[in-house]
């Protein structure tokens, strides 16, 4: 897959929480105990069926990221 993405990061899915529009998902980052939440849109969480216990990967291409800590 050819991405423009700058910072990827995978890890196993702890929870989906569908919106309407967005779905909340949350994973725990390869060998770490670190938890990340994205929020995407429910199209991109169904596609790739994203459940808890699946694996995935994070892409960041927004022109800006908060963390929260």
């Amino acid at each position: 897959m050819k991405t423009s993405a700058r910072h990827q990061y995978t890890g196993a899915v702890l929870t989906v929480h569908r919106g309407a529009v967005n779905d909340d998902v949350e994973i725990v980052l390869a060998g770490s105990n670190t938890r990340a939440t994205e929020l995407i849109t429910t199209t991109s969480s169904k596609a790739p069926g994203l459940a808890a216990g699946t694996h995935g990967a994070g892409l960041v291409i927004a022109p800006w990221v908060t963390l929260v800590g």
